[in-house]
């Protein structure tokens, strides 16, 4: 395992990472500006994962994305985190740590596993896995891509 951290700190016009199936340290994503996102291709495990909203991940449909280590991923009511495949009407897969949550995020085309806490968050359709609870006052989905 590498336990290095691997921090995409600007992201304008989109990034890709390519894991090659491997297993690394701490995943960390600054936010966006604009419709830019991060792809993250191929089936990896990561010890760790941090994102600053607003940001969209993209995940490689029918691939496994796990994160060994409980993570906390909060965005706010105006700067969402989205998390969606790589093709439409797809899966893709996030494994996680038991207590993993989610808060402002949005959610499409996601398998979970780990049974995460997803709460003021939108589901944006073909989730599965998790439960996912609507923002309880205010909001709006702000800048998604896809």
């Amino acid at each position: 395992m590498n336990s290095a951290t691997i921090a995409f700190t600007n992201n304008l016009g989109g990034k890709t990472f390519r894991g090659g199936g491997k297993t690394y340290g701490t995943l960390s994503v600054a936010a966006q500006s604009g419709n830019s996102l991060l792809s993250i291709l191929d089936t990896n495990t990561f010890g760790s994962l941090s994102i600053t909203a607003p940001c969209c991940i993209e995940l490689t449909t029918g691939a496994v994305t796990t994160v060994s280590n409980p993570i906390s991923i909060v965005g706010s009511s105006s700067n969402q985190i989205g998390f969606l495949p790589s093709a439409n009407n797809s899966n893709s897969d996030l494994a996680l740590a038991s207590g993993s949550t989610f808060q402002w995020c949005a959610f499409r085309g996601v398998a979970f596993s780990g049974s995460p806490s997803i709460t003021n968050s939108f589901n944006l359709g073909n989730n599965s896995g998790a439960t996912i609870n609507g923002p309880t006052g205010g909001g709006a989905l702000i800048g998604m891509v896809g």
